[in-house]
């Protein structure tokens, strides 16, 4: 699903200009921000096998993503 769709419009003084919408992008994002928090509970759950340096990591994303 495209973010923008870009439509030609004229304005009042009959110039042609592109106008760019985005419907529902305010949904569609938070749909993305839901599906990485899923993903870092996920590798958060999972990170027994991983070594400190990457364990960190996942934990930096985990709270920049809760936020």
């Amino acid at each position: 699903r495209d973010l923008k769709k870009a439509h030609r419009a004229r304005v009042g003084d009959k110039r042609d200009v592109l106008k760019v919408q985005s419907p529902g992008v305010e949904n569609l994002m938070m749909i993305y921000i839901i599906n990485l928090q899923i993903f870092a509970l996920y590798i958060s759950i999972c990170r027994l096998g991983m070594n400190s340096v990457e364990a960190n990591a996942m934990e930096k994303l985990r709270r920049f993503l809760w936020i």
